[in-house]
């Protein structure tokens, strides 16, 4: 969106762009097109009538056989989309139903949304080309591939270069701006290229103000200072303005050279600056309309469609600040300036200059021969000059060999680089001389080539200095003359790259070494490049796997993985390689005779030395007896943690026994009483019913008890899966029921009911909290005079952990060092073994948690465990 007066320049000039490419397309002898043009400004504005007419008269019959114009005005600026959208869209539709459209012309922002918004429904397939005044209102990434355009845009960057420039001694900038909100917009870009200046020159705005005040902030700016005039639609004071309208009062009364962004500031008395050209926007526009008429794709963003801003200036704008024309830049176009005498008095000048040139004539062309002479020695001079200079720049030896004569000709360098003396005489035995004894002949057979051939010369070779250095050389030169003939020589260049020879020599050295080293670790190495494929491997690792490097190479080396290892493998490899980061990776690797072994990667990253990545290196160890220990430890653990759970119910054998002697003597009771009444004959069938009930009733809280002890002495694998912790509770305190009237315990709940659940084993968690449970039954015995009773509680910790606490009121903990219960063979009981809690804290971190003591205030010890909460679907928590 932009000033009005420019959007009508706009219309007009894509009307001109228009005519341009109706003549093309005439001239082609291309079938008729049909082009219409969507402008979102009003028809009434002078300069869009003016336009028109200037079309009608230009136009008419002569290009009416190839292209023919329909133009639609939305006048957006004074009906808003919004109101009139949908009439819009069902006018177009119905207007150009039964004819076929090859362009669309989109003029400004709003008509280029519009046509975009209703393209399937008005203009389905039809290509567009656009003008727009603002390049924000253009979104690149919404554009179809067909839709292309212009844009213009405001170059504060070089407009502020040229006030500069021309003002070197300019202590401050004004930007005047008005009070619209596109006034505001334009000052803020140009706030932030002014804020690039401010070390060279402070600015200041004047802006948001009545125009009077605006003119009068103008008039007290000082001489020589810098006026920057961005736009003014409105003032504050709701005035609606133009910019010739401004520009023109500012001049009035500044006495500081103003500049301006648009070309409406010229003719007003600005000075100019990096302006807008409407024409040339609207030529640019046509030569990009004609290629879609013929059918190619231009994108938007191509250089074709990129605009650059005139930098143009007011020549009587220059004369009335006084500001000097030689400090233009050479890009500068000048208007207004008065024709030159030349212009002015073309027939005198042309009389006087013959009568010059006759009196000159036979001056002239004594001189000529001698003239031609001295511009070919200064040529030749020149010439000369430039190669020594391009030669010394770049360390070059330049040289020519006669070939009939065997002379040559060296420069100083050239000299230098074969440790010839400046005074010296050179010809080709003597070069050859230079050259080193082993290099020789191949060096014959590259010039004897390039002779024959009437080719080029090639070649890198050896010199011996007389001081004994050895010095390496690359030539390079060309046969000129007849071959094998008089006149034939050999022109070239040299150039010492014993700097570059030696580095490579030191590269080379440098990779063997690695090499060998490599191939002689006690392990297996690798390296990949930026693209995550593998480019090197050591004996180490080709032994160990038996093939070849050329197999290994890229991803070869991933057909040994195991194929349950494989997946994790790679994303380990994919995500570090991401993130620039060392990984550790465990996996199977089929050995050369068939075996999957485990080995240890371990990956890091290689750096240049300016910080450019260049790959991973990486070493692999075989951890297959350690593995294979790891299991036979977790195997003994396993086993010692049934044994405590064997002996733990052991010591509960006898609660046990009274817990189900209740339901079986109920049982007994129950059916005894059956017997006795079926053989008086005179029991109802509900009474019978109610002794069944409870005798089975009795059945399944025996069974409940003697499941819960098998579930706790049974060697089976560890199963994980989603439990809900207060269950687990609920079926420890089952079984410990018995113990605790045993002991004369009270047992006391305070349950969370919303936990989230937890990813375990169910009898492994049950182990652990009958150890806490039991030890806080033996601990209470040891003060009999406080109460027995023991408190169980579940909570939620920050949505991330699931707390399990078991509080007694016994001695608690030894005060020195209450951490040493969970050691192992450490116990307070005088007939225990030490491992119960033990057991209980490793069971707790295989479940990723903790387990831990403290001292509770009011006495006694608090035992609790954390494990992680898990994260389920609705189908996996648990019922």
């Amino acid at each position: 969106m932009m000033h009005r007066e420019m959007s009508s320049r706009l219309v007009a000039l894509v009307i001109a762009f228009s005519l341009l490419a109706a003549a093309h397309a005439g001239d082609t002898g291309e079938e008729r097109k049909n082009v219409l043009i969507l402008c979102g400004e009003r028809p009434d504005l002078p300069a869009v009538r003016a336009v028109m007419e200037t079309f009608r008269e230009r136009f008419g019959a002569a290009t009416a056989p190839r292209v023919e114009w329909f133009s639609e005005y939305f006048d957006f600026a004074r009906f808003p989309a919004e109101q009139h959208e949908a009439n819009l869209v069902r006018y177009l539709s119905e207007r150009y139903a039964g004819r076929h459209i090859d362009l669309v012309l989109p003029l400004t922002g709003f008509a280029l949304d519009f046509a975009l918004r209703h393209r399937d429904q008005l203009f389905p397939g039809v290509p567009m080309v656009f003008i727009v005044l603002d390049p924000r209102e253009v979104k690149p990434e919404r554009l179809p591939a067909d839709v292309t355009g212009v844009t213009a845009h405001l170059d504060f960057q070089r407009t502020v270069d040229l006030a500069l420039q021309l003002q070197p001694q300019a202590r401050e900038i004004v930007a005047v701006s008005g009070a619209s909100a596109l006034d505001a917009s334009l000052l803020e870009q140009g706030g932030r290229v002014l804020d690039g200046y401010k070390d060279r020159i402070p600015w200041r705005a004047v802006a948001q103000r009545p125009l009077r005040e605006m003119i009068e902030e103008v008039r007290r700016v000082r001489p020589g200072d810098i006026v920057l005039f961005i736009s003014a639609i409105r003032d504050s004071e709701g005035r609606a303005l133009t910019i010739p309208e401004v520009s023109r009062a500012l001049v009035r009364v500044s006495a500081a050279p103003i500049y301006g962004l648009s070309g409406t500031v010229l003719d007003t008395g600005a000075v100019g600056g990096a302006l807008i050209d409407f024409p040339a926007l609207g030529r640019q526009a046509a030569e990009l309309a004609l290629k879609v008429l013929r059918g190619a794709q231009v994108p938007y963003g191509t250089p074709e469609t990129d605009t650059r801003n005139p930098l143009i200036v007011d020549w009587r704008a220059l004369k009335k600040w006084q500001l000097p024309e030689s400090r233009l830049p050479a890009e500068a176009i000048v208007r207004f300036k008065p024709p030159s005498l030349w212009k002015q008095h073309p027939g005198i000048i042309i009389g006087v200059v013959a009568v010059m040139a006759m009196q000159s004539a036979l001056i002239a062309r004594l001189l000529v021969n001698r003239a031609k002479r001295r511009r070919a020695v200064r040529a030749l001079a020149e010439s000369e000059e430039r190669m020594a200079l391009a030669a010394d720049a770049a360390n070059l030896g330049m040289w020519v060999w006669d070939v009939a004569g065997e002379d040559a000709w060296m420069t100083e360098q050239g000299r230098a680089l074969f440790g010839f003396k400046p005074d010296a005489r050179i010809d080709y035995s003597a070069i050859f001389d230079r050259v080193h004894p082993e290099d020789r002949e191949a060096r014959e057979a590259a010039i004897k080539r390039a002779l024959e051939t009437q080719g080029k010369y090639e070649m890198e070779y050896r010199v011996q200095l007389p001081d004994g250095a050895v010095r390496w050389i690359a030539a390079r030169g060309r046969s000129v003359g007849k071959a094998n003939g008089r006149g034939q020589k050999l022109l070239g260049v040299s150039m010492d790259v014993t700097a570059q020879k030696q580095a490579q020599e030191a590269l080379r050295e440098s990779e063997a070494r690695f090499r060998t080293v490599a191939n002689t670790a006690p392990v297996m190495i690798w390296m990949s490049g930026t693209d995550k494929r593998c480019t090197f491997f050591n004996k180490g690792w080709l032994d160990f796997t038996g093939r070849a490097m050329e197999q290994e190479l890229g991803h070869g080396w991933a057909e040994g993985v195991h194929r349950d290892d494989f997946d994790r493998c790679l994303e380990i490899y994919a995500r570090a390689f991401e993130a620039r980061k060392t990984f550790e990776m465990e996996y199977r690797l089929r050995r050369a005779d068939g075996e999957y072994r485990w080995v240890l990667d371990n990956g890091t990253p290689r750096f240049s030395s300016d910080g450019v990545f260049l790959g991973y290196i990486g070493s692999c160890v075989d951890i297959t007896e350690r593995k294979q220990a790891e299991l036979e430890v977790a195997r003994q653990r396993s086993e010692l943690s049934h044994l405590a759970r064997v002996a733990l119910v052991g010591e509960m054998a006898t609660s046990l026994a009274h817990e189900l002697n209740q339901p079986l003597t109920a049982i007994v009771a129950n059916a005894s009483a059956a017997h006795r009444f079926l053989a008086r004959g005179n029991m109802s069938p509900d009474e019978f019913r109610e002794l069944l009930v409870d005798i089975v009733a009795d059945g399944c809280r025996a069974g409940e008890v003697i499941r819960g002890i098998k579930g706790m002495v049974r060697k089976v694998e560890s199963e994980r899966r989603a439990l809900n912790v207060n269950e687990v509770v609920a079926d420890v305190l089952r079984l410990v029921r018995a113990d605790a009237l045993a002991h004369g315990c009270t047992l006391t709940t305070k349950l969370e009911p919303t936990l989230s659940p937890v990813l375990g084993d169910a009898v492994q968690l049950q182990q652990v909290l009958l150890n806490l449970i039991i030890n806080a039954f033996d601990a209470m015995r040891k003060t009999p005079n406080a109460p027995c009773r023991v408190e169980i509680q579940s909570r939620m910790i920050d949505t991330h952990a699931i707390e399990v606490a078991v509080r007694d009121f016994g001695p608690g903990l030894p005060a020195d060092s209450p951490s040493r219960v969970f050691e192992r063979f450490y116990s307070t009981k005088g007939d225990g073994m030490g491992m119960g809690l033990a057991i209980a804290r490793s069971i707790i971190e295989a479940h990723a948690g903790t387990l831990d003591a403290e001292n509770a205030e009011g006495g006694g010890a608090r035992f609790w465990f954390r494990v992680p909460a898990y994260v389920t679907t609705p189908a996996e928590v648990p019922v």
